[in-house]
């Protein structure tokens, strides 16, 4: 059997991604999750899974407002599985699986649930996930934390996720939207656009990215006598 720290090693050849709002670098989630593992003497074993296997969950929002773009999420993960399968290099010829949850993009208390059985049942290694910040927020506080769980998200964006405690748990491979805000507003006023009208979702996403434009730049004051539309057309 091999053991959990030896299965860690796996990680790095899975990762390749780049953290936002923290000093951690791809190379690090390998790292951490050796250190994470070390603590976890729990040998890899659920199902048909051999003591060979390194197990990765893909918690993504397959039901909820993402569940069209979600599959090909899915599926990108399970490539990159597939291709370091197909080498047959890792390990000395050790295999890589992979197990689905739906974290529904917006419930918070389901995702959790989803995340701990995936810790739980399924003794995953480690977790690509979530998808929309406010459940991947979750899953960082009640999962990922407890159980020393890496956490690794293709689009969770909130620069809250940047400042909130996770012990060097969570990575994720898009830019936080306090970047994103920025361009927004640089491209806005170099177009030579002076007033913006601003609407965005209420939930994690929407307000931190909200935010991220409001404060990228000191926008002009409304008018007190502001142009009719008829007037402006």
């Amino acid at each position: 059997m091999r053991r959990a720290t030896d299965t860690a090693r796996s990680l790095p050849c899975l990762v390749n991604a780049t953290t936002t709002g923290s000093t951690n670098s791809a190379t690090n989630v390998g790292f951490q999750v050796r250190a994470r593992a070390a603590k976890r003497p729990a040998m890899v074993m659920a199902g048909s899974a051999t003591a060979e296997d390194v197990k990765i969950g893909i918690e993504l929002g397959f039901t909820g407002p993402l569940e069209s773009i979600t599959p090909s999420m899915a599926k990108s993960a399970e490539l990159a599985i597939k291709e370091v399968n197909d080498s047959r290099l890792l390990l000395g010829g050790s295999s890589v699986t992979s197990v689905r949850g739906d974290s529904t993009c917006t419930d918070a208390a389901a995702a959790t649930a989803t995340g701990q059985r995936l810790v739980t049942a399924d003794h995953v290694n480690a977790i690509v996930g979530a998808d929309c910040s406010g459940v991947t927020g979750a899953l960082v506080q009640a999962v990922a934390r407890p159980n020393g769980i890496v956490m690794i998200s293709p689009s969770a964006t909130s620069p809250g996720l940047s400042t909130a405690p996770s012990d060097g748990l969570f990575f994720r491979t898009s830019p936080s939207d306090a970047r994103q805000g920025q361009i927004m507003s640089d491209v806005i006023l170099k177009r030579g656009y002076k007033k913006v009208a601003l609407t965005f979702t209420n939930n994690d996403y929407g307000k931190g990215l909200a935010s991220a434009f409001n404060t990228a730049r000191v926008w002009p004051a409304p008018s007190k006598n502001p142009t009719r539309r008829r007037e402006a057309r």
